[in-house]
């Protein structure tokens, strides 16, 4: 078994060998809907203290700024990215490793979940009794830019069917518009918040087989 290290956040991989099968792995990356609250203005950097919440892009909302002369100081440059309805990275990416006969949706949606937990906050203020967390994300296949594949659909849950998955990267859509039914809250842990979770794997020396002599 190989460790995926990604800036404090750890997947478990999968050898062939190990498992006697054919192994499916793919790059998580998670993002929402509406991007978390920005903490830093885009214009001069300086960041928000506590409590206060800087002015946000009126179109896209995934910067903050101080007032408005420090948004009219970055217009130019951020007008050339300013895009409205674009998902958000948020968190830190994973990589989730199945043998091919275990891929099914739950067992992918249980591993996401656990390794997204590593890296991000969620508040599930608007689930009803009984509703899972599932009902709060989509895992959607995309490519390499995270731009949806041609007649690409969210995975579906089929029970214990294993699941069809021919992209080698997915994106884990957080709901988190207040127009979704089951939206969350989402916000990125600190890493020192995330290096003291209990919940979360403990970091690793050197791993690799074959650097030990």
């Amino acid at each position: 078994m190989f460790v995926y290290m990604h800036s404090d956040c750890r997947s478990e991989v999968l050898s062939e060998e190990e498992c006697g099968e054919r192994v499916v792995e793919f790059n998580v990356i998670q993002r929402v809907a509406v991007p978390v609250f920005p903490t830093k203005c885009s214009s001069c950097g300086k960041l928000a203290g506590e409590g206060e919440k800087l002015m946000r892009c009126g179109k896209c909302k995934a910067v903050g700024y101080c007032n408005t002369d420090c948004q009219r100081s970055d217009w130019n440059e951020h007008k050339m990215r300013c895009k409205k309805g674009v998902p958000s990275p948020v968190g830190l990416p994973f990589v989730v490793s199945l043998p091919a006969s275990r891929l099914t949706y739950g067992s992918v949606a249980r591993l996401a979940e656990k390794f997204a937990s590593h890296s991000v906050n969620v508040e599930q203020r608007s689930l009803e009794g009984g509703a899972e967390l599932s009902c709060c994300y989509e895992l959607v296949p995309v490519n390499r830019y995270g731009e949806k594949l041609n007649d690409s659909v969210p995975l579906c849950d089929k029970g214990d069917r294993v699941i069809k998955l021919e992209s080698k990267f997915v994106a884990m859509d957080w709901m988190n518009s207040t127009k979704d039914d089951n939206h969350v809250i989402i916000s990125p842990k600190a890493v020192m918040d995330h290096r003291k979770d209990p919940l979360s794997p403990s970091p690793l020396s050197s791993s690799s087989p074959s650097s030990s002599s």
